[in-house]
This record gives structure tokens, C-alpha cells and sequence, in this order.
């Protein structure tokens, strides 16, 4: 039995929301805001767990955050706990590629007042901050970005962001069925695979009304309030751990010793 109270508790919330699309964008952006994106435990030597109880009690009770197949895994169960109908899909991330990857990014696809809507509580790049219509769109606003979702021949749909002036993909998907083992095997690739972005960079990131704030190795970048971004070069060991802390609201059970050694 999934615990939605506990839930909105780690998420800010003091109450059910209804399930409409208000309600919708207001959880996702609360979790967006308060679960960040991490891969620590990779880097710890941790296998990740799918389990729904694995997942509920790393994020929710021990305070920590996940990547995207932990994170959609436990909005989609506070998202049906609440009311709403929800399909998972798995996406093939382009942002930052020279080409597609494999399908080694969760979705969620949900219903609301009879409209599907792109919801993506996940992303650890420059993702949506709310959730968008399920139908192509040349262009959307969102929290003051723009998004465009595309028809795309291959895979169903295209994601695409406006970027430093151009549109930018992010990632593709089709609403074909998938199931519990796609998601085990995307999750096992991520990582295990010592190809895998996430086996070779430690990634932290949290959305914030002013902007993202993420940790990429030892590069902390923080947003300005005129919309620029501030970097800063932290120390292995304790500033490292500081900023888990400040920062993310990560306060980890390990000693930073504990970390393995970054691979390039």
C-alpha cells in the first residue's frame, strides 16, 4: 500500500490534491522541487533497486533522490495513489549525444480530464518542469521555457526544448507497451554498463523556481536571479559533502572515502 501522506510530506504538501490537471502539475512540480536527481549510489557501489518499496523507502523515508526509473517509479505511484491513470513508456535520451542512446529513459503517460498529458519527474538535463498535452505542438510554454513536441517518424513523438536560441531534442518516444523487465534492463544498463554516462559522472540536480541547481561531478552550478548561472569547483571530501547538504537536502550514510574513483 503506497504511503501518500508520507509522500506530499517529503514533497511540501499538506494535503491530496485533486485529480485534474492542476493537480497534476502541482505535484509534479512539488517533487521536481523537492526529490533531487541522483546517481550516488552507483558511485557508492549500491545496485539500484525498482522495487516499489525500495524506491519508496530511499526517497521518501531516508530523505534521498534517484535517477529517472526511481523517480517516475514513485510518481506514478503517488500519481495513482491520488487518483489519476497512468502508463509508463521508455524513451531514448538525444540531449547531449552525438546520436540517440537506447531506451534507457522512463515517462509517464496520464490522463487528466479526459486529455493525455507528457508527464517526466525524471529528467536529469533541462526537462519539463510541468506537464504538457500529449499532442504535437510547434511550441509551449512552461514556467517561462519553451518546448515543442513533434511527430517523429521512428519513435512516436520528439521532445524539444529552446536552447540558446535553437531547438534543442531532448528525447524521443512511442506509446508502445512495455514491460516490468524493460525498465530492469534499462535500469541495469544505466548502472552497470561501464559505457554508461551515469557509471562514469556523478549527477545531482535539483529544480528551483529561479532555476536548476546541479552538481555534475565537482562542478556546482548554481542560477542567478537575472536568469545567468554561477559555477564553482568544489574539493573531494567535505566541501563535497557540504554541498549534498546545502544544497540537495542529501545527507548520505557514507563517508565520502566511500566514494569509488571517478573513470573516464
Amino acid at each position: 500500500m503506497f504511503d501518500l501522506g508520507a509522500y506530499l510530506n517529503r514533497i511540501g504538501l499538506d494535503e491530496p490534491i485533486p485529480a485534474n490537471a492542476n493537480g497534476l502539475a502541482l505535484l509534479q512540480r512539488a517533487q521536481l522541487q523537492n526529490i533531487p536527481f541522483e546517481n550516488l549510489d552507483i558511485h557508492l557501489g549500491l545496485a539500484i533497486s525498482l522495487q516499489p518499496s525500495a524506491v519508496f523507502d530511499k526517497l521518501v523515508m531516508r530523505g534521498r533522490g534517484g535517477y529517472c526509473f526511481e523517480l517516475n517509479k514513485l510518481f506514478a505511484e503517488a500519481l495513482r495513489a491520488s487518483g489519476f491513470a497512468v502508463r509508463s513508456h521508455l524513451a531514448r535520451v538525444i540531449y547531449g549525444r552525438d546520436a540517440p542512446g537506447g531506451r534507457t529513459h522512463q515517462v509517464l503517460v496520464v490522463q487528466a480530464e479526459g486529455q493525455a498529458w507528457l508527464c517526466d519527474a525524471g529528467f536529469g538535463g533541462p526537462g519539463l518542469r510541468a506537464p504538457i498535452p500529449l499532442e504535437p505542438q510547434e511550441a509551449i510554454d512552461v514556467d517561462a521555457e519553451r518546448f515543442a513536441l513533434r511527430f517523429h517518424r521512428e519513435d512516436g513523438y520528439l521532445l524539444e526544448k529552446w536552447i540558446a536560441g535553437r531547438w534543442t531534442p531532448l528525447y524521443v518516444f512511442a506509446l508502445q507497451s512495455e514491460l516490468d523487465i524493460d525498465f530492469e534492463m534499462g535500469n541495469f544498463y544505466m548502472s552497470q554498463h561501464p559505457d554508461s554516462y551515469f557509471r562514469r559522472n556523478r549527477v545531482v540536480a535539483l529544480q528551483r523556481p529561479a532555476g536548476r541547481v546541479t552538481l555534475t561531478n565537482f562542478v556546482l552550478t548554481l542560477p542567478g536571479t537575472d536568469g545567468s548561472a554561477v559555477s564553482v569547483t568544489l574539493a573531494p571530501g567535505e566541501d563535497y559533502m557540504t554541498a549534498l547538504r546545502e544544497h540537495f537536502g542529501i545527507l548520505l550514510e557514507h563517508r565520502y572515502e566511500q566514494f569509488l574513483a571517478l573513470s573516464q
